[in-house]
């Protein structure tokens, strides 16, 4: 699936990569913001509660569709930023 079809009340799972802003984390996309390289995701705090925060898609990793959990494909472009991102220390 590419992550420009997921939609609000998705459940994704996040890179497990140090470099992910949330490594290995289920969260809610909670946006329909389908075009750009971040999305807003309602994401589990350390006390228990939930948060809501921006997430890059390349951090994106699995998506949940019907209890099966899918591998996002990403673009070359996509690939780029990561890349960059690397390079910079992100």
């Amino acid at each position: 699936m590419k992550h420009t079809e997921i939609k609000k009340g998705m459940m994704i799972m996040t890179k497990s990569n140090p470099q992910s802003s949330l490594p290995n984390v289920e969260c809610k996309v909670m946006d329909n913001l389908t075009r750009g390289h971040t999305r807003l995701v309602e994401s589990p705090c350390v006390n228990g509660g939930t948060e809501l925060g921006s997430i890059y898609t390349t951090d994106m990793e699995f998506v949940r569709v019907d209890n099966n959990w899918l591998k996002i494909q990403h673009s070359p472009k996509a690939d780029e930023l990561i890349a960059m991102r690397r390079s910079m220390g992100f």
